[in-house]
């Protein structure tokens, strides 16, 4: 599921793209020093926004760096960090083994096992570091699970565990932080992160249906017209817009407002064949 909330770059100003780059090659380097270097091949876009929108919330400023990586090292690039980089660092490699092991529960992949081991011991650390927050991302992973053993096929079921699941992901107090959030700013990320996990999921579910079909797996789409499939994403993405405004986003508000408006459908739309390009590189 993940791989939806980026950016789209055909609709960003040279100055967002580079901003936004920054925060994401932060992210590549915070996750080979919060973990180790090969925990990087998980790396996803997706929680860029965790921490554009985290940064915004709490105002906190990056740190701007110019440092070489492997994949370019004879130029120096700017990086920006902060603490929530690390934080999102974290996540990556925690929800990156929940989905190791999900793979190897749905399809037995050996690739996934291999990396599953490998991020295991990270990954438990991390876990023992935020035990709530694990403990409702596999509450919410097993929901999941559940209704696709049940066979459910009331969409809205697996999609709110996964809205739980990334809502509690919004609204975890970091370590970077000394105190939680204020309890409406709580409330607000975490209806954010909800109405987002919940939209990706469908999104995910609606691209994947004519696949499972075949394959004759588990999809909770399979009894919905494609009219009502597009309404509920609609309407969830509707209300992720109405509690992304709740946040009063900043100097970020720009960019969150392109993934949410334009990089979201347009990963959706290529997924689909709807569109063959996505203008993310």
């Amino acid at each position: 599921m993940f791989g939806y909330a980026v950016a789209d770059y055909n609709r960003l100003s040279p100055a967002q793209r580079e901003r936004y780059r920054a925060v994401y090659c932060g992210l590549c380097r915070r996750i080979g020093t919060v973990g180790r270097p090969f925990e990087r091949l998980a790396l996803t876009y997706d929680l860029v926004l965790l921490i554009l929108v985290l940064s915004d919330v709490t105002s906190t400023p990056f740190r701007e760096e110019f440092v070489r990586c492997g994949r370019k090292p004879l130029k120096r690039h700017r990086i920006l960090t902060n603490g929530f980089t690390d934080y999102a660092a974290q996540m990556n490699i925690l929800l990156a083994y929940y989905k190791f092991l999900d793979d190897i529960a749905d399809d037995g992949k050996a690739s996934a096992g291999l990396l599953g081991a490998l991020f295991r011991k990270d990954a438990a650390l991390i876990a023992e570091r935020y035990p709530l927050l694990s403990k409702t991302i596999l509450d919410s992973l097993s929901v999941i699970e559940q209704a696709e053993k049940e066979n459910i096929t009331e969409p809205e079921i697996p999609a709110n565990a996964f809205g739980t699941l990334l809502g509690a992901v919004f609204s975890e107090k970091p370590a970077c932080l000394t105190s939680s959030y204020p309890e409406k700013t709580g409330q607000a990320l975490y209806a954010f992160g909800f109405t987002l996990g919940k939209a990706i999921y469908l999104m995910d579910a609606a691209v994947d249906l004519k696949a499972d079909l075949r394959k004759k797996v588990y999809n909770p789409f399979v009894r919905s017209s494609s009219d009502h499939r597009m309404r509920l994403i609609e309407s969830v993405l509707a209300q992720c817009m109405v509690a992304f405004h709740t946040l009063y986003p900043d100097q970020n508000g720009d960019i969150v407002e392109n993934i949410l408006l334009s990089g979201i459908w347009s990963v959706y739309q290529r997924r689909s064949g709807q569109k063959k390009n996505d203008g993310q590189k």
